[in-house]
């Protein structure tokens, strides 16, 4: 969609508020009929969404772009059966929403099956870093020539690196997220940062290529030590 005027861009923001207050009101009136039904302690509750949205950051509307404002979601995972002191806290690690799988399967004592992409978050409701993701790969891809340009790139805990696809706009992006979280200085092509360009590429050029040769087993050889041997810690 394209926010044309003002009057468009309000409208649009308006519902989308309007949206987010409806969805609170059904969670209230969902904790409410378990209370009522004595399910309540015994409910483990996932509140989460499909993508992130702009509204006007970066110039853009919709969802399709890499930039924080598309690829962050919300994720809160309440569980009452967690003592008291467990509940409450906020963890950093990078998720994906691939991980919700195994991590429903686990809460409710069951197996994933062996080809499972997603990681259990379980381990972070008892504050073990064990499910927390190094750097991930996210990609949109786009069919209508060009219209809005498809992209691939790489998120780490610090660094992103959005590589533009498309013939008609080849173009990349790189970022410092601990300095420019709103991500409006790109530091592509540049010589102070060629050396995390260089990793990031690596990367997104590795995972690519497996996700072409529909690999689902393969998982990217790297861990904290490699982000920091590549300069991207």
């Amino acid at each position: 969609m394209r926010f044309a005027t003002p009057d468009i861009y309000q409208a649009s923001v308006k519902g989308y508020y309007r949206l987010v207050s409806g969805i609170d009101a059904a969670v209230g009136a969902m904790r409410r009929r378990l209370e009522q039904l004595g399910l309540a302690q015994n409910t483990v509750i996932v509140y989460s969404a499909d993508h992130g949205i702009f509204n006007g950051e970066h110039g853009f509307a919709g969802k399709w772009y890499g930039h924080e404002e598309s690829i962050r979601i919300p994720l809160i995972i309440y569980d009452p059966r967690l003592p008291a002191a467990a509940r409450g806290k906020r963890s950093k690690s990078m998720t994906l929403n691939i991980d919700l799988h195994p991590t429903v399967l686990e809460i409710a004592n069951l197996k994933p099956p062996a080809l499972t992409q997603g990681r259990s978050l379980v381990p972070l409701l008892h504050d073990s870093g064990s499910a927390a993701r190094p750097l991930w790969f996210f990609e949109h891809h786009f069919p209508y020539n060009g219209w809005i340009p498809s992209s691939e790139g790489i998120r780490t805990g610090r660094w992103k690196y959005i590589h533009y696809t498309d013939a008609a706009a080849p173009f990349e992006e790189l970022y410092d997220l601990a300095q420019d979280r709103s991500e409006v200085h790109n530091l592509a092509g540049q010589s102070k940062y060629a050396a995390q360009q260089k990793a990031l590429t690596a990367y997104w050029q590795k995972w690519r290529d497996s996700l072409r040769q529909n690999n689902a087993a393969w998982t990217p050889p790297v861990n904290e030590e490699d982000l920091r041997r590549d300069g991207l810690v």
